[in-house]
């Protein structure tokens, strides 16, 4: 079409007035925090803190994941609630929805929708999962996860009272991260199923 390619995504009020107005800024000034760590003459320290307002990160990374697809209709009542903590600043996260964060040194961006993550081939339940990957940060939220303690990843609900729209200083590894391609290619004792609405988008720089 003239006007690019249109299909039914987040409203406009949700894309400009929350996304790119509010929760967008907390993300850009998380990501330039830790961009300038890991671009530093400076020898980086193993873990270091940055300080963000981690309900809005939340919120950020949320919408960004919302808005691939086309013509998206949520049934599951799990992704109800997260589209309810995305439109409505007051709400905390709901449970069952865990947000994990680490550093991405790499140039590769990666936006994935409606993954099943198995770590060992059928032996323990499949982790179903969205991920966002840019330098210089990776996300991973998980939904309905019983045993979280299977991503060994720091979580944004560990810095969150309530809503989460205070400052907090949240823990950073800037030498140990997973690989480039995890999770979306999780290795030899691993596999990700994808549904048929799945999306990812990969830049040709990698």
């Amino acid at each position: 079409m003239q006007s690019g390619v249109n299909f039914r995504s987040l409203c406009e009020h949700c894309n400009s007035s929350l996304l790119g107005a509010t929760y967008d800024r907390a993300l850009i000034e998380f990501s330039n925090s830790v961009a300038r760590l890991l671009k530093s003459a400076i020898t980086v320290p193993e873990v270091t803190a940055v300080t963000i307002t981690p309900g809005l990160v939340a919120r950020s990374v949320l919408g960004h994941l919302f808005a691939l697809g086309i013509e998206r209709r949520e049934r599951d009542p799990l992704l109800t609630e997260a589209a309810y903590f995305f439109g409505d600043i007051s709400r905390p996260l709901p449970d069952g929805i865990d947000i994990y964060y680490w550093v991405y040194p790499y140039r590769r961006q990666v936006a994935i929708r409606d993954g099943a993550l198995l770590t060992d081939f059928f032996k323990s339940p499949p982790i179903q999962f969205w991920c966002l990957k840019y330098f210089p940060l990776g996300f991973m939220i998980t939904w309905g996860n019983k045993h979280p303690d299977r991503v060994h990843l720091p979580r944004l609900i560990d810095f969150m009272l309530n809503a989460g729209i205070h400052p907090a200083d949240v823990r950073l590894h800037l030498r140990s991260f997973p690989y480039s391609t995890w999770p979306e290619a999780p290795g030899e004792t691993g596999a990700v199923l994808y549904g048929d609405a799945s999306f990812a988008a990969i830049s040709p720089r990698s």
